[in-house]
C-alpha cells in the first residue's frame, strides 16, 4: 500500500496514525477504529496494525489475526504486521506459528531487528525452548532500550531453569540501576514479578507486595496477578468464575473509570472485593459493579483475578 502525508481532511497522515496510537492507549477504541477506517480510506498500511491492535485489546484475537493476515496479503514487507502477528499468536499459545511470523518479520526491509528478536525469544521461553531463548537474545547485540526487558527475560529463564541466585542477583542489579519515572515500566514490573516468584515460599507477605508494585507500574500483567493467586488464593470446588464491569473514581483528577476483570470468587460481592484488592487503596471505596456475568473462560481451581482490562477514563 502506498503512502501519502496528506489526509486530505486537514490532518496529516501522520497526525491520524498519531491520534490512532494515542486512542488506542487511552482505551478508546472506538475512535481507533475510526482513523484506522480513515488510514484504509487512504491506503496507509498502519490502518491494518491499529485495527488489529483494536481488535486484540478488545479480546477478539481471531478478528485481529484476520485483519493482519488481509494487510501481510496487501504489503508482505511491512515487518511490524508480521511482528504483531507473532506477538498474538504468542499470547495465543501458538508458539510455532508465532515463531514463523517473527522469521518472517526478521526478512523484511528496515527490520526492527532487537524487538522482533526479544519477541522471538519470548515465544520460545514461553514454549520451554531456554536454550534457544538465551540463544536468541544472544543475537540482538546492543541492546539500547530493551536493556531492562532482556534482564527480567534472561531472569525469567534462569527462574525456569532452577537458576535461582544467578536470577536473584540479575533481578537486584537490574532494580538498583532502574528507574520508573523514566524506564520501561512494563520491563520493571516484570523484573518485581520475578522477585516475587522467589519470595512466595519463605515471606508471602513480601511476593504480594512485589506483585501490587509491578500493578502499579504494569495495570494488566498477568504475571502479577498470577502471584497474587499464588500468595492469597484457594483452590474452591465451589466457586464461580466471573466477568465484571467495575466503574470507580479518581477523586483527586476529577476522573472516573471502567475496567473489565475476570475473576474466580464465591460470589459477587467476593469477586468485587478480589478486584478491589489488585487496585490502588485511593480508589477502593469508590468501586461498583455495572455488570457481572459468568465467564466464558474457564479460569482454574484458585479464587483470584485472572484477567483485567486498561482503564477507560471520563469525566467524573
Amino acid at each position: 500500500m502506498k503512502r501519502r502525508r496528506s489526509s486530505g481532511g486537514g490532518e496529516s497522515v501522520d497526525e491520524l496514525v498519531e491520534r490512532g496510537f494515542t486512542a488506542i492507549s487511552d482505551g478508546d477504541l472506538e475512535q481507533a477504529l475510526t482513523v484506522a477506517a480513515r488510514l484504509r480510506e487512504l491506503r496507509h498500511s498502519s490502518c491494518f496494525e491499529l485495527e488489529a491492535l483494536a481488535h486484540e485489546e478488545a479480546g477478539d484475537r481471531d478478528r485481529a489475526l484476520a485483519v493482519l493476515d488481509e494487510g501481510l496479503g496487501m504489503a508482505p514487507g511491512v515487518w511490524v504486521l508480521w511482528q504483531l502477528r507473532g506477538n498474538i499468536l504468542s499470547d495465543t499459545g501458538d508458539y510455532d506459528e508465532a515463531r514463523a511470523s517473527y522469521e518472517e518479520a526478521l526478512r523484511c526491509g528496515e527490520v526492527d531487528r532487537g524487538s522482533v528478536l526479544y519477541n522471538l525469544a519470548l515465544a520460545e521461553y514461553r514454549q520451554g525452548e531456554l536454550g534457544a531463548g538465551l540463544a536468541t537474545l544472544d543475537r540482538i547485540g546492543e541492546p539500547g532500550d530493551l536493556r531492562l526487558r532482556i534482564e527480567a527475560l534472561r531472569a525469567g529463564i534462569e527462574l525456569a531453569g532452577g537458576d535461582e541466585g544467578g536470577a536473584r542477583a540479575r533481578i537486584e542489579a537490574a532494580l538498583a540501576g532502574a528507574d520508573p519515572a523514566r524506564d520501561d515500566g512494563e520491563a520493571i514490573a516484570s523484573l518485581h514479578v520475578h522477585r516475587g516468584e522467589l519470595l512466595v515460599d519463605s515471606d508471602p507477605d513480601a511476593a504480594r507486595r512485589e506483585a501490587l508494585a509491578a500493578l502499579e507500574l504494569d495495570t494488566v500483567n498477568d504475571g502479577a496477578l498470577f502471584l497474587l493467586r499464588e500468595v492469597d488464593g484457594a483452590d474452591s470446588t465451589t466457586a464461580r468464575d466471573f466477568e465484571l464491569l467495575v466503574a470507580g473514581e479518581w477523586t483527586e483528577q476529577g476522573l472516573g473509570f471502567l475496567r473489565g476483570f475476570q475473576v474466580r470468587a464465591e460470589d459477587e460481592d467476593m469477586a468485587l472485593a478480589l478486584c478491589a484488592a489488585v487496585l490502588p487503596p485511593a480508589i477502593r471505596d469508590s468501586l461498583r459493579v455495572e455488570e457481572c456475568k459468568p465467564c466464558a473462560d474457564e479460569l482454574g481451581h484458585r479464587t483470584g483475578v485472572y484477567a483485567a482490562s486498561p482503564y477507560v477514563y471520563f469525566d467524573d
